[in-house]
Formats: C-alpha cells, structure tokens, sequence
C-alpha cells in the first residue's frame, strides 16, 4: 500500500500575491511526476465528508435504482462493471455554446429528500477545492502575461479562467459489495479521465490503483476527509505534456475485503458510494499548450487544437449497467 504525503490547503487560503512555493510547488512537482497527489482541503471537514456520504448511500439504498443482472468481470476487462451511477451536472456553459445537449437541467430523483442539497453543496465544495489547485498550480509554473503596457506579470487565472464556464459534473457510483464483493471485481476499469482535473472523495472501502510513470501500479489509500486528486486529458494539453493525465482504476481489493468484514460484524451498510467531481475546460474552449508550454516543452507540438468537449474521443469510454432512471455524461 502506497500512503503518499497529504498536501494540506490552509485556510483561509492565502493571497495569490502571497503565495509562497511551499504551498504550490509540491502539487505541481506531484502532478508532474505521478499525475496525482492527495490534498486536504482545511475548509472540508470529515463531518461534511459523513453527511454527504451518508445521503449517497440513501439514494443507492432506497429503491430509486434498479436491480440488475450482470457478470463479474476481471480487472482487464472491457465488459459491463456491476455498479450504478447518477450524475449531477453543477456548473454549464454559457447558453449561447455551440454543444446545446450541456445545458439540460440535471434529473432529480424521487425517494431521497434532501439530495438536491447535498449535491449542490457537496459539489461547490469539491469544486472550490479544486479552483485552489488550479490558480497554485499556475503559481508553481510561474505562468505570465504581458500587459497592454508591455509588463510581464503572473497569470494566476491560465486554468481557473479555462474552467470557470465549463461543463462539470459531481458523480456519484454505487455498488452492493455484498453481492458484488469478491476480491477483483472491477468498479472502475483502467482508464484516463479526458476533463481537466478530477477530485474523487475518500471511502472506507478504499479500491483505488495508479499508474505511475514508470508503469508501476500501486493502490493509493484516500484518508478520511481528504480528496485524491488526479489529472485528466485536458490537463494534459494545456501543459503540453508537461502533466500527463493519470491512469487509474477502482477494484475490490484485499483492503476492500478487511472493510467489508468490519461493516459486517458492526452490522453497517454494504454499498459502497463514493462521489468524484469531473473538472472540465469551458467545452467552446480550443484546447492547446499554453505560450509558457509552447516555449519550453519538448512535447508541445503532440498536442495540436482540440476543442475540449472533443476531448472525449481521446480516451476510451467505460461500459456500465444504467436505465433512463440515470441522467448519464
């Protein structure tokens, strides 16, 4: 098990013109070494992070989704994955984009009465975290701008002004690990995400694998209120390879195993939901390595334009079991 270093975002958070490379400088060195980091975010207490799951797990349990049949896959496979799915969309772009299917209003489902709310606040703090990361990271890359006076100052904004239109989406997986929870059994397939960041919440059941550059896989354990944080596709072109998006996949592990008996002698819940918050480039955005990457990045010119919703067909979709009850990316 690879318990890796917590980066902790202080609060309240310091001022962009006070940024002092201890805050920054280890996201950016993570990110680039490994396509990940954890982070605790001191604004997001472990009380939150109950509430929230607590209501997650309500919804997956109270009969709004459906029973299914499916097979049990190994972890290489390209099949079906026993698991559900329910999707929020928080954030959209502007109603004049050229992608109109991104700005339908999210389903909300009957049975749950306060997962509106829920969604909503867990998501603005889940997003919050993540605009942080994004306005340091550019701190720690020392991205410029010259002004209309000719003046070379810091662009504190090169990512959070990329995303602040964009389409994202808090998700929310469930699984009944006590009819799916044999050691192996893939919730997740390997996979990169093709948005810009994602922020996945910890959970007892654990599962997660990484890739790491030098093709090592290591499970990486998610402490209790804290947030695992991985780079996806668009990441990757804007930095021009610099940040390459990171590979990962969620399985029931041996740790998962030891959870599962632990809830079952303290008579707890089963179901493993988890919630993860896709990150994404405003999608009218053309999508390159910005000036700063362009100059000093050997790689810059293996990523031409893309426009970032096209960013999907870069990465290979995973097959799940859903019905029209799940409003689905």
């Amino acid at each position: 098990m690879d318990v890796p270093p917590v980066i902790v975002l202080y609060m309240p958070p310091p001022s962009k013109f006070a940024y002092g490379f201890h805050h920054c400088v280890p996201m950016k060195d993570k990110l680039i070494e490994d396509g990940y980091f954890i982070v605790k975010d001191l604004k997001y207490t472990a009380a939150e992070h109950d509430t929230f799951i607590d209501t997650f797990e309500t919804y997956f349990k109270v009969g709004v989704t459906p029973e299914i049949t499916t097979q049990i896959h190994p972890t290489n496979s390209d099949g079906p994955h026993p698991k559900f799915r329910y999707n929020w969309k928080i954030a959209g772009p502007p109603a004049n984009t050229t992608y109109k299917e991104l700005i339908a209003d999210p389903v909300l489902p009957e049975g749950v009465s306060d997962l509106k709310e829920t969604m909503v606040t867990c998501a603005n703090k889940m997003l919050a975290t993540v605009h942080e990361i994004a306005e340091k990271t550019a701190a720690a890359f020392m991205i410029e701008e010259k002004t209309a006076a000719g003046l070379t100052i810091p662009k504190f904004d090169a990512f959070t002004s990329k995303i602040k239109l964009g389409p994202h989406v808090l998700s929310l997986t469930g699984i009944d690990l006590e009819k799916y929870g044999e050691e192996g059994t893939v919730i997740e397939a390997s996979h990169y995400d093709h948005n810009f960041l994602t922020i996945h919440d910890s959970n007892i059941f654990s599962g997660y694998n990484i890739w790491l550059r030098n093709g090592e896989k290591i499970e990486v354990d998610i402490p209790r209120g804290c947030f695992l944080i991985t780079a996806g596709k668009q990441m990757e072109w804007l930095t021009g390879g610099n940040i390459l998006a990171c590979k990962y996949e969620v399985i029931v592990t041996n740790k998962t195993m030891l959870a599962i008996n632990e809830a079952k002698e303290l008579g707890h819940s089963l179901w493993r939901a988890s919630s993860t918050l896709y990150a994404h480039l405003a999608p009218d955005e053309l999508m390159m390595p910005l000036e700063s990457f362009k100059k000093y990045s050997r790689r810059a010119k293996e990523y031409p334009p893309i426009y970032a919703r096209d960013a999907q067909r870069l990465v290979k979709p995973i097959p799940i079991e859903c019905n029209d009850n799940f409003y689905l990316l």
